[in-house]
């Protein structure tokens, strides 16, 4: 009766739903611990991990120590990752305000570039450690050809993150407590979930 009751798609979203809010908590605690600089990182590596086990089929149940162990697995590693989009941000940053001091038609141009960047930047972000949580690779510049590429690699694949990502940001903004519980990690849900359908079937499991 148990396993019958386990098996019903009301249970099965309920489940996905706390565990997401769960793994959203997770990932705000071990950011803040890390002092944000340092926290970052890996707390968006071991929820893409954690996330990565959800979307290929496990149930997941010890949540907490399965994300512990990756973050404490990941931190430096991921931190020095996380120095490449630090300096982009700082970059892209720096770059923009130096164009608004300037005068001319080349102005528009230049902000369309750094605007172009942005947008290139946060995909990278976004879809950066999921691809590390699926190819369970670890060269940078393999992974960085992932997150880079593998979104606009189908035009199915790119309708579905467009998508997606244009849905959670309307419903954030209709309705803007949601982000409390599921903020980051529906977000991450999406990436993992494309890089998953993309590449998950030839890839090892990450450890």
């Amino acid at each position: 009766m148990l396993i019958r009751w386990m098996g019903n798609p009301v249970y099965a979203a309920c489940d996905w739903m706390v565990k997401l809010a769960y793994l959203n908590f997770l990932w705000v605690i071990f950011t803040a611990a890390g002092g944000v600089l340092l926290g970052l990182f890996p707390a968006s590596a071991a929820l893409s991990h954690c996330l990565r086990r959800l979307v290929a089929g496990e149930t997941l149940n010890d949540v907490l120590p399965t994300f512990w162990a990756a973050y404490r697995s990941s931190f430096r590693r991921a931190n020095f990752y996380g120095l490449f989009f630090w300096v982009g941000a700082a970059v892209l940053t720096l770059n923009t305000l130096l164009v608004f001091q300037l005068n001319g038609p080349a102005v528009p141009v230049l902000l369309t570039g750094m605007i172009l960047c942005a947008v290139l930047l946060l995909i990278v972000s976004l879809f950066f450690f999921p691809a590390q949580a699926v190819l369970a690779e670890k060269r940078f510049s393999i992974l960085l050809q992932a997150a880079l590429f593998v979104p606009f690699s189908k035009p199915m694949l790119f309708v579905k993150a467009s998508g997606g990502i244009i849905a959670l940001l309307t419903l954030f903004f209709f309705v803007p407590g949601l982000l409390t519980f599921w903020g980051i990690s529906s977000f991450a849900l999406l990436a993992v979930y494309i890089m998953h359908s993309r590449l998950g079937a030839s890839a090892p499991t990450a450890a």
